[in-house]
């Protein structure tokens, strides 16, 4: 499982992984999948979604160093989020809310088509509503 969710990665967001050995992919893998930062959407083709995410205290950009999810931090920070198409997004996202209710009540930060963007507190809630309405319970 962590050689195929590390190589769907590599696949899909080959820019942000470039200088990473495939070993260090693996062990970033494994260190979320320990963590329950990440999730990973499977169809019967394979992998086809990963999202990883964690709680944090800073209101911005921490640079990655194995650092620890703080569940109850005033901030979550999505770190990757890949999929195949929108519906496998709604999945993840259904799949984390389940794991980590408290995402949906905080501020949610990452980087968006190259830009760093913050979600208020109920945005995610209500994109993810959205996604409901769009698609059901089929994530």
């Amino acid at each position: 499982m962590i050689q195929k969710v590390a190589s769907y990665i590599r696949s899909m967001l080959p820019e942000q992984f470039r200088n990473w050995t495939e070993e260090a992919l693996e062990d970033y893998v494994l260190f979320h999948l320990n963590q329950n930062t990440m999730v990973v959407g499977e169809s019967k083709s394979g992998v086809c979604g990963v999202l990883i995410a964690w709680g944090q205290d800073e209101p911005h950009q921490v640079p990655f160093t194995w650092q620890k999810h703080k569940p109850d931090a005033p901030y979550y920070w999505f770190d990757q989020l890949a999929a195949k198409c929108p519906i496998v997004v709604f999945g993840l996202v259904h799949k984390f809310a389940g794991l980590h209710p408290r995402f949906l009540r905080v501020p949610i930060l990452g980087i968006r088509n190259g830009k760093p963007r913050a979600y208020l507190p109920g945005k995610i809630l209500k994109l993810y509503k959205k996604g409901f309405g769009l698609y059901g319970n089929e994530g």
